[in-house]
Order: C-alpha cells, then sequence, then structure tokens
C-alpha cells in the first residue's frame, strides 16, 4: 500500500478477549528489523457476543465471520495476512525438563509426556514446542521446553471465520508473547511479571530473562458483586479509583498464585511487575501491590510512533493500553 509518497508495508494483528479488536500498522518499505520502525494506521474493535463464544471457544465461526467482515471493509483489509490471539481460556500452557536430546526426537518426547497432563486427546490438539534453555542436573544434561497447545477445531474455527472475511490467518500466537514483545521487556536474567488488565480478560504472565515461565487468564469478579460481597451500599459505579480498589484483592491473589508457583518450579521470586491493559492506570491499584510486595510495581506507558488516525478516541485508546496486545501481534513479522 501507498501513504503519501512513500512505500508501506502492512501488518494486522487480531485480538479476541473481551472484545474482538484489530490492529493495522505500517512499516516503511525496505526498512531493517532492527530499526523497529513502525506506524499505527488504525485501530478499531467490535462487541464479542455471548452466543459467539463458549468457556473462550470459538461456538459460531460464521458469525465472527460477518463480524470481521465488517471490520476489514472499514479498515480496508482485504487480502491482508493477519496474526492472531485464540481467546485466553481455550490455551493450555505447560513447561517441561526433559532429557537432552535431538531436535528430531524433541517433539516426540513432548507430546509423549504430553498424555499426562493435556485436558485433551494429543491427536485433537495443535500443538507448538520451543526450546527453552540447557541445564543440568546432577551432572546429567537436560533441556527445558514450554509446550503450547489448543484444540485443532478452535484454530480451525479462528481460520474459516477470516477467511470469510478475506483476511490470511498467517500465524496463530499466545497472548503473552506478543505483549513481551511490544512492551520490549528486558531479556536479561531476571525474573518479571506482566499483568495485563481488561474489563472482563485478565492475564498474569511470568518471564525469566526472554522466556515465558508462567501464564494464567482469569476474569475479574463483578464489582456489584463485590460491593454485596462487602455489604458496600455507598460505592458508585463507574468511579475507576474505586473500581481498582476493588479489584485489588483479586489481582493480589493472583500474583501470589504465581509467585508460589515460580518459586516451586524455579526458585525464583519476581525482580518487578508490569501493569498494562486499559485497567493499567489505576493509582490505587499500584499502590496496594506496592503495600503488599516488596518488587518493584510499574505502569508501562507505550511510547507510540508516529500515528495516521485522526480520531481522538481511538488516540486515546492507544495511550490507555487497550490495544497493547493486538499491537504486538501485528508487529511479529518485523520484530
Amino acid at each position: 500500500m501507498r501513504i503519501g509518497n512513500k512505500k508501506e508495508r502492512l501488518e494486522v494483528g487480531l485480538h479476541i478477549s473481551d472484545k474482538i479488536r484489530v490492529a493495522k500498522v505500517c512499516f516503511p518499505g525496505g526498512a531493517d528489523k532492527k530499526d523497529n520502525k513502525w506506524r499505527i494506521a488504525d485501530l478499531d474493535k467490535a462487541d464479542l457476543p455471548e452466543t459467539l463464544e463458549e468457556g473462550g471457544a470459538i461456538a459460531d465461526p460464521a458469525r465472527l465471520g460477518e463480524i470481521l467482515t465488517s471490520l476489514v471493509k472499514k479498515m480496508k483489509l482485504e487480502t491482508v495476512s493477519v496474526t492472531a490471539s485464540l481467546p485466553g481460556p481455550q490455551v493450555y500452557f505447560r513447561t517441561m525438563i526433559l532429557p537432552a536430546m535431538s531436535q528430531r526426537y524433541l517433539k516426540k518426547s513432548v507430546l509423549f509426556e504430553a498424555e499426562r497432563f493435556l485436558p485433551i486427546p494429543v491427536a485433537e490438539a495443535a500443538v507448538s514446542v520451543c526450546l527453552s534453555k540447557d541445564l543440568e542436573e546432577n551432572g546429567e544434561k537436560r533441556i527445558e521446553v514450554f509446550l503450547v497447545a489448543a484444540r485443532k477445531q478452535h484454530v480451525m474455527n479462528l481460520k474459516n471465520s477470516c477467511q470469510q472475511a478475506k483476511l490470511n490467518l498467517r500465524t496463530v500466537e499466545i497472548e503473552p508473547l506478543a505483549l513481551q514483545r511490544i512492551m520490549k521487556m528486558p531479556e536479561k536474567d531476571s525474573t518479571y511479571g506482566c499483568l495485563f488488565l481488561n474489563p472482563g480478560h485478565c492475564t498474569i504472565c511470568v518471564f525469566e530473562g526472554a522466556l515465558l515461565q508462567y501464564y494464567r487468564y482469569f476474569h475479574l469478579m463483578a464489582k456489584e458483586t463485590i460491593w454485596a460481597v462487602q455489604n458496600s451500599g455507598e460505592a458508585s459505579a463507574g468511579d475507576n479509583e474505586e473500581t481498582a480498589i476493588f479489584y485489588s484483592g483479586q489481582i493480589i491473589l493472583e500474583i501470589k498464585r504465581a509467585l508460589e508457583y515460580c518459586y516451586q518450579q524455579h526458585k525464583r521470586d519476581f525482580d518487578s511487575v508490569t501493569i498494562c491493559g486499559s485497567l493499567q492506570g489505576f493509582d490505587s491499584l499500584q499502590r496496594a501491590l506496592m503495600n503488599e510486595f516488596d518488587f518493584g510495581v510499574e505502569i508501562f506507558v507505550l511510547e507510540t510512533p508516529d500515528i495516521f488516525m485522526d480520531e481522538t478516541e481511538k488516540k486515546e485508546k492507544i495511550n490507555t493500553g487497550e490495544y497493547l496486545a493486538a499491537l504486538g501481534l501485528a508487529v511479529r513479522e518485523v520484530s
């Protein structure tokens, strides 16, 4: 495509969570990947009907295709390749330690082990296996790998929906990797957590250096439910500060769960936690976490590249982090 007199390369990210979000970014033609120069050309979203998904699974790919078709026409994305993520509840993640072996036998060994813990038959799973790092235990060489799996049918449903909308589904990726890419988190020898918080869709993931070690999707309890539990008749819906106070207790429990897992598996605590997403800006949440834990807590702010969009509302959505995962998916092929 061309924007002005400058040739640009187009990339698209499709993030399905509490809503359907699409990010359209452009890169200068012939740009070196190391330059990491990109521009946000457009952002848009659509509601995710309750009848469209069941427990995170796409139950009605034809209806999703209709919604995507509307977004594609509006954003002028026909025949464009897209990187997408599956809804969090339908992705299974596991870190495994195996005897050292060649790549030739690695996936077969991982699939054999996966029969013991995957909640679905391996034959019905789409599986990705990545080598994490080399280890040595009691003088024996071992390797750490992580496995990501989802039902093949869920992947095919997403592919069919994209085809209906004239989108070319090139890659399906998990949400934490998209977040890590866009946030440019450190690749040094440190353990850090990432909290991605959107209404109705939250993720906590933990990285050791550049390597993903923990990933969990969770819902925050509805504000009204929390108010009822606490017998508070004075809470005012829509007040962001009060909402964050109510949410803090649930988020703290999720962080403690992640901390326990990381210490049991790797004998390490967090060095820091970064908060991102459309709920990221609550000062009371940051204070609550800093009071509860002894590691650093940061709020992520996207240093936005040049933006082509004119709509002020969409620019505000960039600053709140609502489209962070969609942007991370869009820049996958050039990062």
